[in-house]
């Protein structure tokens, strides 16, 4: 049960009831107008997904090969020849959908800018951040994508401080390998990671945090229309 409705004491469940829940906190909270994704990100999320299900078969037929009996292992191997097929004709296919349209192809040229995201993690990011008008902020955006921390503290006690993981999943998994990338290879993540470091911060914590500054990052090249430049981020 949502908790609007529990710190209403609403016990009945009905379509009346429903709508007038929905109805004050509307008025309350003033939520913004929801703005429907276009046709042609509607199908990019759609193939945007199929590859992260066939991505996780993948790893399951690889796990069980690794422990399977003899006799087993041909049609676990038979049906990764399969899934890699797939795999390599719906890449094919987001890259195409992509090129055919011109907005997402300039997002996408933008996007490869940024030292550490590659094809894969640019189709996730403009399948689940478009429209971007819907998110007046950068921090808007991480909150979204469930980078936002998330602060466990009661008088004198606090506990760890995590992230909320609220939001979508898909935008936080396609940015742990860009992180770890531009950790490295990206000027500015690399300062902001060593910034870090230098106080204790833990490995984890500190590739989290470089998870949510690429979002920051993603965030301005496609707000202002232009090219990543490490030159003017170091400044």
């Amino acid at each position: 049960m949502p908790a609007s409705v529990k710190t209403e004491l609403v016990r009945a469940k009905t379509d009346k009831a429903d709508a007038r829940l929905i109805a004050r906190y509307c008025q309350m909270h003033r939520p913004a107008p929801w703005v429907p994704p276009t046709d042609e990100i509607v199908t990019l999320q759609a193939l945007v997904q199929r590859l992260d299900d066939l991505l996780g078969l993948h790893n399951m037929e690889n796990n069980r090969l690794e422990t399977a009996e003899a006799a087993a292992q041909p049609s676990i191997e038979a049906v990764l020849v399969t899934i890699n097929q797939q795999i390599d004709t719906v890449r094919r296919q987001i890259q195409e959908h992509i090129d055919d349209h011109p907005d997402l192809k300039s997002q996408k040229k933008r996007l490869l800018s940024i030292p550490g995201i590659g094809d894969n993690t640019t189709a996730t990011l403009l399948a689940f951040i478009s429209p971007l008008e819907r998110f007046h902020s950068a921090k808007q955006l991480v909150a979204y994508a469930g980078f936002n921390p998330r602060i466990r503290q009661s008088g004198q006690w606090a506990g760890k401080t995590l992230i909320a993981k609220t939001g979508n999943v898909l935008l936080r998994k396609a940015l742990y390998m860009p992180a770890l990338t531009a950790k490295r290879y990206n000027p500015v993540i690399t300062v902001f990671c060593d910034r870090l470091i230098a106080p204790g911060k833990r490995p984890m914590q500190v590739i989290i945090a470089a998870m949510r500054k690429l979002l920051h990052i993603a965030y301005g090249v496609l707000k202002s229309g232009q090219p990543f430049d490490p030159e003017k981020a170091l400044a």
